[in-house]
């Protein structure tokens, strides 16, 4: 049980950690208006791809591109590391239209090396659930 302690003790910092992470994000408004509505449209509740919740996120995006962009990327990001198929496909669906439908400033924000590294890990990531 002396090896397991360490392990424990530092899982145990981690959960603590991402609660605190999230009450942080709460308490700041982190996310934005864009982030509460990729939450929304990528949740695990969701029946199905919503188009008036992206073209909602769409507009707001465009209403305020360069905050708008940048709380969009994180949002999805964060929705790409979820083990929930589901989940994924409906931030994907979220990715397509936003860059269907908003301009260039989420576009340089979107071709980042680490935007486009955590999509690619999609593709390869083999702990990700079925829709």
């Amino acid at each position: 049980t002396a090896l397991q302690s360490p392990w424990l003790l530092l899982l145990t910092q981690a959960r603590m950690f991402s609660a605190l992470s999230s009450a942080f994000e709460e308490a700041f408004d982190i996310n934005g208006e864009v982030g509460r509505l990729i939450d929304i449209a990528c949740s695990e509740n969701m029946p199905a791809h919503d188009q008036q919740i992206t073209l909602k996120i769409c507009d707001t995006i465009n209403a305020n591109p360069k905050e708008g962009s940048r709380d969009a990327a994180r949002a999805l990001r964060r929705k790409f590391k979820v083990k929930n198929g589901k989940v994924v496909l409906l931030a994907v669906t979220v990715l397509e239209q936003v860059m269907q439908n908003c301009g260039p400033e989420l576009h340089t924000t979107i071709a980042t090396k680490e935007f486009m590294g955590d999509v690619s890990a999609l593709v390869l990531n083999p702990n990700l659930d079925a829709p």
